[in-house]
């Protein structure tokens, strides 16, 4: 009788188990690797609703009366863009109340709390203006007098912003809101260039402005706060979430289209 020792009859062992030890290894990993993903997707999905839930619906594109009373469109180009929670879908009311500049303010969720919107063709540094169209420094200036305009009228207060010509601009990225979800966009980034304003006094407000321009179109969105924010605010986090909304391709409205579907 061959008598095998025990480390020997142990080796033996493992080596017709082998086959058997690989496959439980692979699978172990396997495993390993689906759960991540399942992980990864849990996060993509609470970011998503912990980001739409700091969101109003898409705007409606506003309208402005013509020469003949009728109605048209304030703005020569469509975009998708949700403001945060408690805006709206409609503006309040448009301002400066000089023409041509297609200036809406959408009224916050609280007082010292507004939106501005306005958009615009871009043309070239050196054409010609002409409603609803304008070169970028210009529509640039056009703006931040609207907002000197707005705080004029509305706090019988005077002040005067520097153009954002005369003041170096801070680059911002946010990472589009559809992206969330981990699919067709994943790594875009949607880019501002950011301006900040200060104002002092009784009714003193802090003005967030930012500009984005896009295949020939151009757009504002001024965000108007309290100049001392209560230590719960959630301004910032929604001013971030608006600001990944923006969607100024050609596919903006059947995206608004779908989120109207989607709620019904």
């Amino acid at each position: 009788m061959v008598h095998i020792k025990p480390r020997a009859q142990a080796l033996m062992m493992m080596m017709r188990n082998l086959p058997a030890f690989l496959l439980i290894g692979l699978a172990g990993c396997g495993l390993s690797d689906y759960q991540r993903q399942m992980d990864a997707q849990r996060a993509r999905i609470k970011e998503f609703d912990d980001t739409n839930n700091l969101l109003d619906d898409p705007i409606e594109m506003p309208t402005i009366e013509s020469a003949d009373k009728q109605e048209t469109p304030a703005w020569l180009l469509d975009f998708y863009l949700r403001l945060p929670r408690g805006c709206g879908a409609m503006p309040k009311d448009r301002t400066p109340y000089f023409a041509p500049l297609p200036f809406f303010r959408y009224a916050g969720p609280g007082p010292g709390y507004n939106y501005f919107v306005c958009a615009a063709v871009l043309l070239e540094p050196k054409a010609q203006a002409e409603y609803d169209k304008y070169p970028m420094k210009d529509f640039r200036s056009y703006v931040v007098q609207a907002i000197n305009d707005f705080y004029f009228k509305t706090y019988k207060s005077r002040i005067e912003l520097k153009p954002p010509d005369q003041t170096p601009p801070l680059r911002k990225f946010v990472k589009p809101f559809w992206a969330l979800t981990g699919g067709a966009g994943a790594d875009e980034q949607i880019g501002y260039d950011e301006f900040a304003y200060e104002t002092t006094g009784k009714d003193a407000s802090h003005f967030r402005v930012y500009f984005h321009e896009q295949r020939g179109k151009q757009i504002g969105i001024v965000a108007q706060r309290p100049r001392q924010l209560p230590a719960d605010s959630t301004f910032e986090k929604g001013l971030e979430a608006c600001l990944a909304t923006l969607d100024m391709s050609a596919e903006a409205p059947s995206r608004r289209q779908q989120f109207k579907d989607r709620k019904r």
